[in-house]
């Protein structure tokens, strides 16, 4: 007979799926961890160009450091002199794992952007 499965073969695929659960659900988090830190990237950078955006136009360095603050609160904002006519900002953020079960194997990452600009004249 086809569609009878032989005695020791009962529950076969349930185990397979029990054993291959823990492998999905680790694969998913590292899914989920590398997409959290995309984000984090893409408004680091977004921060350093609002900042540079608003210090070149009006070359006034607390509002560009409120600029930056605005996209990213946490964010750590330093804005700094290459000569007479470029400012640059620089804009950091610690990242901190969102995820704890991959906390202790990725750990904190620092994310950094800098952005210069020509003050607006």
């Amino acid at each position: 007979m086809r569609g009878c499965p032989r005695r020791g073969e009962r529950g076969q695929a349930t185990v397979e799926f029990v054993l291959l659960i823990p492998v999905v659900v680790l694969l998913l988090l590292m899914v989920l961890q590398v997409a959290l830190l995309a984000r984090d990237r893409v408004l680091v950078s977004h921060a350093a160009q609002e900042a540079a955006r608003v210090v070149s136009i009006d070359g006034d360095e607390p509002n560009a450091i409120a600029a930056a603050r605005r996209v990213l609160p946490e964010a750590t904002v330093q804005i700094e002199r290459a000569g007479d006519d470029m400012l640059g900002v620089r804009v950091r953020l610690g990242v901190h794992v969102v995820i704890p079960l991959l906390g202790p194997w990725l750990g904190d990452a620092a994310l950094e952007e800098r952005v210069w600009a020509r003050p607006w004249t």
